[in-house]
Parts: structure tokens; C-alpha cells; sequence
């Protein structure tokens, strides 16, 4: 597994290449189906990034100030990039993630700043609103505290 960054990415941020087809990977897998290790993990994939790209430079400037939402970012600009290279096998793995993104977005319209882990209080609003906002805040769970991630499973 390689990343590296490419000139010939145009609109998109990020592509994954690779020695063979998706279409070759396809066959190869149903050809090697109930094998216990069917080599498609040996496979070498590059992940190129287009380093003009607003969501790039984006996540290259947010990545110390805010690192679990460069940290979730990143993983969807990768497997993003996979589901359109066709080497995505499983789509469902992308489901926890997708809703982690949902729930980031929503908790950003309601004024929480995932870098502190706190509402941001906005002119004009009553201290008191501020506070009960702040208290239903996003909370860790065991599994989110390991990974460094400030949202909870559902």
C-alpha cells in the first residue's frame, strides 16, 4: 500500500489504483471463492491524492486543530476513492462511518466544535443557553475513548 501525489487528478481528490482491473479482481475473487486466504490482500493499491484539491489542502490544514475530523475525513476520502476504483468488496463496512459523518455535520449545525469538545457560544445567545446546550454534548463511549473519536455508537 502506497500514497503519493498526483498531478493528473483533476476534480477528484483522491483515487485508488492498482496492477489489476476491477473487473480482474472481480473474476479472481469468485475463482478463489471459499478459499481460506484468497491473496487479494497481497495486492499492491495506491492511494493518489490531488494535492490542488480544496478537500486535501483542507484536511492537510485541520489535521493538528481538529484531528478526529481529519482523522474520519481521511478514512471516507479513502474508501470513497475505493468504491470507485471497484475495490470496495464489502459496502456495509462503510455504514458506521457514514453516520458518524451525518452525526458531525448535524452536531456542527447545532454549534459544537469537535477540536475543544464544546458548543461554541454564539453572540448575542444567554449564557444559560450556551450551558444546557454544552451539557448534551456528544458523549465518548469505551469503544469511541480507544479509537479517539468524540462520538458515540448507536
Amino acid at each position: 500500500q502506497d500514497v503519493k501525489f498526483s498531478a493528473r487528478l483533476v476534480s477528484s481528490p483522491a483515487i485508488v489504483t492498482s496492477i489489476i482491473t476491477p473487473h480482474m479482481r472481480k473474476m479472481m475473487k469468485s475463482l478463489m471463492a471459499g478459499k481460506e486466504n484468497d491473496g487479494m490482500g497481497n495486492i499492491p493499491m495506491t492511494l493518489e491524492l490531488s494535492p490542488k484539491h480544496h478537500i486535501v489542502t483542507t484536511l492537510h490544514t485541520i489535521r493538528e486543530s481538529n484531528e478526529p475530523v481529519a482523522r474520519i475525513a481521511v478514512e471516507q476520502l479513502y474508501d470513497n476513492a475505493c468504491i470507485a476504483a471497484g475495490t470496495l468488496d464489502d459496502p456495509r463496512v462503510l455504514m458506521s462511518r457514514l453516520n458518524k459523518v451525518l452525526e458531525m455535520f448535524v452536531y456542527q449545525g447545532a454549534g459544537f466544535d469537535y477540536a475543544t469538545g464544546e458548543y461554541v457560544v454564539k453572540e448575542g445567545a444567554a449564557p444559560k443557553e450556551a450551558k444546557a446546550e454544552s451539557q448534551e454534548a456528544p458523549k465518548e463511549t469505551k469503544d469511541s475513548a480507544s479509537s479517539g473519536s468524540k462520538f458515540e455508537e448507536v
